[in-house]
């Protein structure tokens, strides 16, 4: 069996600052080389200190940091292998794009030769091909990020890392750019570490996600995992949209727990060893579908307001385990305000989360 490279691992890793602030508490992981792992939560959670503490902009209070086996816990960042994408680009506006992605090179007494032919590789890579000339006030938002990105790339580093890299952009763009660059991270098998507050770009672009709460690890696993199985209402609600439901556990035989919603029918579910009083129901609001008859419903509810979005609507449903959030992209046939539905379930996004 192959043992697969380690980029990047925390052991037992906390940061505290002055006055007893604790920004990360006792964090472990590993990021496995060439992937693309994402730290994503809330302001305060702790990622971006845990960012640049990779990167050596920061030192662990406790614990250990390794980069390809080797500990780099107290060695300043001109000594680690790291690259990093900054929010604000940071690119010099006197300097025009060659000049700015041929930096790093030229600091490190790279030759001429290799200087000129590296930033042109990694123009081409980001499609900035005939750009080189130009200063950074003449460029767009989205060609003033692939600077910032052909930067870090053309120092060929161990792990890159970006720090919140789209968020200055609008919505369209940052969708086009997080496409860019998770396409360069696959070409080029980058070990990547990527901080989002954004729930939808951790999710488009990661192998894995490490979702933080509070200087600590809440969940970690494949997008497809935290968003069909979150661990815990933190979780499920941060990740997304979640209903989070009342449930009643009826009987539970081996790892399956059957649940009543307060209806005559039973649904059967993954208990992880969650108990009664300290148990949720978290259903995607895309895993509800609308019926307006009882047949294999599990609950009843009136239409409290709908809206439509194009590729879908958009309805609050009043039930007596309170408001759904549902999203239905059955958009020729609505619903309307004031009218009696009742409510099914899918076989995905659906699943029992702790308190």
């Amino acid at each position: 069996m192959t043992t697969k490279k380690i980029a990047v691992r925390f052991e037992k890793v906390s940061k505290i600052f002055d006055k007893d602030v604790v920004a990360v508490d006792n964090v472990s992981f590993s990021i496995e080389a060439g992937s693309l792992v994402t730290l994503l939560g809330p302001s305060g959670c702790g990622k971006t200190t845990i960012l640049r503490m990779v990167a050596g902009l920061e030192f662990p209070s406790k614990g250990k940091i390794f980069i390809e086996n080797e500990d780099v816990s107290l060695l300043p960042a001109t000594k680690r292998d790291v690259s990093m994408v900054f929010q604000s680009y940071a690119l010099f506006p006197h300097m025009n794009v060659a000049q700015n992605v041929a930096y790093g090179l030229k600091a490190s007494s790279v030759p001429k030769d290799e200087i000129d032919s590296r930033t042109e590789e990694v123009l081409k890579l980001v499609g900035l091909t005939g750009f080189d000339k130009r200063l950074p006030s003449e460029l767009s938002g989205g060609q003033q990020q692939r600077v910032a990105v052909s930067r870090a790339l053309v120092l060929k580093p161990q792990v890159l890392l970006f720090d919140e890299p789209l968020s200055n952009l609008d919505a369209k763009l940052r969708r086009q750019v997080r496409e860019e660059i998770r396409d360069i991270q696959q070409q080029l098998h980058l070990s990547v570490i990527y901080v989002t507050h954004d729930q939808e770009e951790a999710l488009a672009v990661s192998d894995r996600v490490i979702v933080m709460r509070n200087a600590s690890i809440a969940q970690s696993g494949t997008p497809f995992e935290l968003y069909e199985t979150p661990n815990d209402v933190f979780v499920a609600d941060f990740i997304g949209d979640a209903n989070l439901l009342d449930i009643n556990i009826l009987s539970i035989k081996g790892d399956l727990a059957e649940i009543s919603l307060g209806n005559n029918k039973k649904l059967t579910l993954p208990h992880k060893g969650l108990v009664q009083n300290k148990i949720k129901l978290a259903v995607r609001p895309e895993s509800i579908f609308l019926l307006d008859q009882d047949k294999d419903a599990y609950l009843q509810g009136t239409v409290a307001k709908i809206s439509y979005l194009g590729s879908h609507l958009e309805y609050l449903i009043n039930t007596k385990l309170g408001q759904l959030f549902v999203k239905d992209k059955n958009v020729l046939r609505p619903f309307s305000a004031g009218s009696d539905v009742w409510i099914g379930l899918a076989k995905h996004g659906v699943s029992l989360v702790s308190l």
